[in-house]
């Protein structure tokens, strides 16, 4: 008998560019199983409880971003970066969502390339 595991939804993106747009956009995705993520939101598939990890670089510059859902904020990183060269900041929050709802990153600055990232999946349901 062969098991055939269901369609769980998971995604992953990064910018490789330096941007300042808001809410952010992502260039390059390493994975998407569901097709839920449509730079710069991921739209749930499904209801259920998600995690979503996101990272922000700065340069030379202090950079809020904002995790938001429905333009909801619902959790936020800052990272200082006035006083060394580059700063991380970073951030995990675990959602209750309902299908077709929307989740992005909104930031206050540039977030720098590469280190910039978001990823996400579905718990359970």
């Amino acid at each position: 008998m062969l098991f055939v595991a269901p369609s769980i939804s998971a995604f992953m993106a990064y910018s490789s560019i330096d941007t300042s747009s808001s809410p952010m956009k992502y260039n390059k995705g390493l994975l998407d199983t569901t097709s839920s993520f449509m730079s710069p939101y991921y739209q749930a598939p499904e209801d259920g409880v998600y995690l979503f990890f996101w990272n922000m670089h700065a340069n030379n510059i202090r950079l809020k971003s904002f995790l938001q859902v429905n333009d909801t904020t619902v959790g936020q990183t800052i990272g200082d970066a006035t006083s060394a060269d580059y700063e991380g900041s970073s951030n995990l929050a675990i959602l209750r969502l309902r299908k077709n709802d929307r989740v992005k990153i909104t930031h206050d600055g540039t977030a720098d390339e590469d280190q910039t990232m978001i990823s996400g999946y579905l718990l359970f349901n």
